[in-house]
């Protein structure tokens, strides 16, 4: 019999948000456990370890005579299967894209990037994203004169300080149509960006101090989708600045915006003020530990409307026992 090792709390953390916080076989939320898929209890390797609920569990520890068994094969195929499921899920409810082709024209509202982070998304690109994007939008841009060939933004000097704050964003250096093009070509990036990097889709069941602590590292990119506090400086000319916040179990994730990166009035005076529900895509900075709670200081690289969830998807409620 091999010896028992305890899981490393990273390892629990990667294979529970892995599998949703769900059994790999049923999707069951609650009475979740670990299971050593080889029954040895010294492999704690994630892909030797299964989330399962626990009458699977009993059943994958059980050997039958007269009826089929949960057997390691079994196991492992619920597990990638699954696994691979959400991952692609996630991804795709995390892009307009992906939103808009589940659920088509039986959603009420189209999922838009209201806020891109332009500096930093031009940061990013690279020769592939640019050649994977929409050529026909790509080519539109560049004979407007909106960007150069690797995707980079050309806009003339704006004295945005002297700008209502509504009026003092990067859209409002290009006319109408060129503001068009500009925001879904930069939508479009952000879309490929969550494609090629695969960002961590924070669920609603990983707001827990313990996972989220060993879970997360700084670099990381992050997907958020819930409840936001929006608070803005009160200067009436120039951008201001947008403290924003989300928390939950003493787990709070922090960042702030301009809103010159805003695409239209409505963005910047209803969209992302006061509490609304947003999709924040973010790269984590830094963990800290301070009062009891956990704060994950986040730098934005977009932020949207309309997108929904993994587990509103799926329909099965999230249980606050998992």
């Amino acid at each position: 019999m091999s010896t028992r090792l305890a899981i490393p709390r990273k390892v629990q953390s990667d294979v529970l948000h892995a599998s949703g916080h769900r059994c790999c076989i049923c999707q069951k939320v609650s009475g979740l456990q670990l299971h050593h898929i080889n029954k040895n209890n010294s492999d704690n390797r994630p892909e030797n370890l299964a989330v399962l609920c626990q009458e699977h569990h009993d059943e994958a520890h059980t050997n039958r005579e007269m009826s089929k068994n949960l057997t390691e094969t079994h196991v492992r195929k619920y597990k990638i299967a699954w696994e691979n499921q959400l991952d692609q899920l996630r991804k795709t409810l995390s892009t307009c894209n992906g939103t808009r082709e589940i659920f088509g024209d039986d959603y009420w509202i189209s999922p838009m990037w209201g806020y891109l982070n332009h500096s930093r998304i031009a940061q990013i690109l690279t020769r592939e994203l640019v050649d994977l994007v929409d050529q026909d939008l790509m080519q539109s841009s560049i004979q407007r004169g909106v960007v150069d060939r690797n995707g980079l933004i050309l806009s003339g000097p704006n004295d945005y300080q002297s700008q209502h704050f509504c009026s003092a964003t990067i859209y409002d250096s290009f006319n109408h149509l060129d503001a068009i093009a500009l925001h879904r070509l930069y939508s479009a990036f952000s879309d490929l960006i969550i494609w090629r990097f695969g960002p961590k889709v924070i669920d609603a069941s990983d707001f827990k101090k313990s996972h989220l602590r060993h879970f997360l590292r700084p670099g990381n990119l992050v997907s958020v989708q819930r409840g936001f506090y929006f608070r803005q400086t009160e200067n009436e000319y120039g951008p201001r600045e947008v403290s924003i916040r989300t928390f939950k179990n003493r787990c709070e994730f922090r960042f702030t915006a301009s809103t010159q990166n805003m695409y239209g009035t409505t963005s910047i005076s209803c969209s992302f003020s006061g509490h609304k529900t947003v999709t924040a895509l973010a790269f984590v900075k830094s963990l800290e530990d301070k009062d009891g709670k956990l704060l994950v200081h986040c730098s934005p690289l977009a932020m949207g409307i309309g997108f929904r969830t993994t587990e509103e998807y799926i329909n099965l409620p999230y249980s606050e026992e998992a």
